[in-house]
């Protein structure tokens, strides 16, 4: 399940995620919960987003399906 939000950021209802697997950060073994600042990061040293605070439905072509042993 993942959270839409509404245009005003505001979140609206849960819905499941399509049996084919979007490719976007939430997805992303490489999206993590930081604990200080209660956020996501990317922390993939190929992406050029590393380091990055990332929302749910970002993206780039760096993306790794969660549970994915190849590095």
């Amino acid at each position: 399940m993942y959270r839409t939000f509404g245009h005003d950021g505001i979140p609206s209802e849960w819905k499941p995620i399509p049996k084919k697997t979007r490719k976007i950060c939430g997805t992303c073994k490489w999206h993590e919960f930081e604990n200080i600042d209660d956020g996501w990061v990317c922390v993939n040293d190929e992406s050029e987003y590393i380091a990055d605070w990332t929302e749910h439905n970002h993206s780039c072509e760096e993306w790794e399906k969660k549970g994915s042993t190849e590095e």
